[in-house]
C-alpha cells in the first residue's frame, strides 16, 4: 500500500520472490540483511507525497525509476497479471515465464 492505495497483491512467497510494482521492490530492498555485515540500506529515492496534496498520476511517480510523463498524469488501476496477484503500475516489473514446448504441426 502506497499513499492509501494498494499497489500490489499476491501470496506472500511470490512478493519476496517476484515484486512486480517499484514500491514494493523499494520495500524489500531496504530491508536488512541480519546474517550479513554492516551494509548502507537503499532508500527509495524522493519524499512521502501529503496525503492531503497527492499528485494528479501515480502517486509513486516522484520517486519512480520508471515513471513516464502518463504516469503523472493517471491513476493506474489494480490489474490481474498473468503470473498471480494483482500491479497497481503502467511499468510493472515483467517475470520471463518459462516457455512451454509447443506441438509442431506440419
Amino acid at each position: 500500500m502506497y499513499a492509501g492505495r494498494i499497489v500490489e497483491t499476491n501470496k506472500v512467497a511470490r512478493l519476496f520472490e517476484a515484486p512486480k510494482h517499484p514500491y514494493t521492490r523499494g520495500l524489500f530492498d531496504a530491508i536488512p540483511e541480519l546474517d550479513a555485515g554492516r551494509a548502507r540500506l537503499v532508500p527509495i529515492e524522493g519524499t512521502v507525497p501529503d496525503p492531503r496534496n497527492l499528485p494528479q498520476g501515480c502517486a509513486f511517480a516522484p520517486r519512480c525509476a520508471r515513471a513516464t510523463d502518463f504516469c503523472a498524469a493517471y491513476v493506474p488501476e489494480l490489474k490481474p497479471q498473468a503470473e498471480g496477484g494483482e500491479v497497481a503500475c503502467f511499468h510493472p516489473k515483467v517475470t520471463i515465464a518459462a516457455r512451454q514446448p509447443q506441438a509442431v504441426v506440419a
